[in-house]
């Protein structure tokens, strides 16, 4: 079967369990993560609140929550992409609508969303972990997977949370601060980053072994300034915000691997 079809075959059955975000008092989270499990985190979201909320949440107010176990998939589906058509008009009142309306179901049922997230994100995380059992990382593995955050994309912390809870958490941010961030920093201070799908693994390792041995000869100054320049870029924005949104995903998955 055509790859696209079975996309798309995925994408109605998901399109009916997403409804049962709106409709339910108390949202069945486990329901909804069994079939999304394999989705990525941020393509569920653009989903739910781009795709069916905005189409659904008014027409199951008024109604019975059970009565979206009877609606078929494929009037949902089509409902949605006849609903997309009017919003791409280029002078549509659908636009505009839609527009204030996500806004605004976003804001109400961000709590739902935030719980949703984090229980999708755990699952993804210890299969992750559970999958690296047996395996010996070394400070390279380590090095590798932290460069992931210095890339033009978004920061997968589901695969380097993992990774980064192999080795003691000192060690880790000693690594993140002192040898991946100054070395692969740079690249996210150009306009167009180049590199976006990820640093290679030698070169990457190569880099931070001659920065290492550049810095460790340095006189009396050039330590105070090395030292000051560390001081500098780990107060930076993007380097401190992702080392404490990295540390997080430590912090709360460290001990559950067994969970799953």
């Amino acid at each position: 079967m055509d790859k696209s079809l079975i996309h798309i075959d995925l994408k109605k059955d998901l399109y009916k369990v997403l409804l049962g975000f709106f409709i339910d008092q108390k949202i069945n989270y486990s329901y909804i993560v069994s079939a999304a499990q394999y989705t990525s985190t941020t393509y569920v979201e653009e989903m739910l609140f781009e795709e069916v909320a905005p189409v659904y949440y008014s027409y199951f107010r008024n109604i019975l929550s059970s009565a979206w176990v009877d609606l078929d998939r494929e009037i949902l589906w089509k409902n949605i992409r006849e609903y997309e058509e009017k919003c791409n008009k280029k002078f549509s009142f659908y636009k505009i609508r839609h527009k204030y309306l996500v806004y605004y179901l976003r804001k109400k049922y961000q709590r739902q969303w935030m719980e949703l997230k984090k229980q999708l994100e755990a699952l993804k995380y210890y299969r992750k972990a559970k999958n690296m059992e047996g395996k010996v990382y070394t400070d390279i593995d380590l090095c590798e997977s932290l460069s992931d955050i210095f890339t033009d994309s978004e920061t997968d912390f589901i695969y380097i949370a993992p990774v980064s809870n192999r080795f003691p958490i000192e060690h880790v941010k000693k690594v993140y601060f002192e040898w991946v961030a100054p070395v692969c920093y740079p690249n996210l201070c150009s306009p167009i980053p180049p590199i976006w799908m990820g640093f290679d693994r030698d070169e990457l390792w190569e880099d931070i072994q001659q920065y290492k041995a550049k810095n460790s000869n340095l006189d009396s100054f050039g330590k105070k300034m090395h030292k000051w320049s560390l001081f500098y870029l780990r107060n930076t924005y993007i380097v401190k915000s992702q080392w404490k949104e990295l540390e997080k995903y430590m912090n709360t998955y460290k001990n559950n691997n067994d969970s799953l």
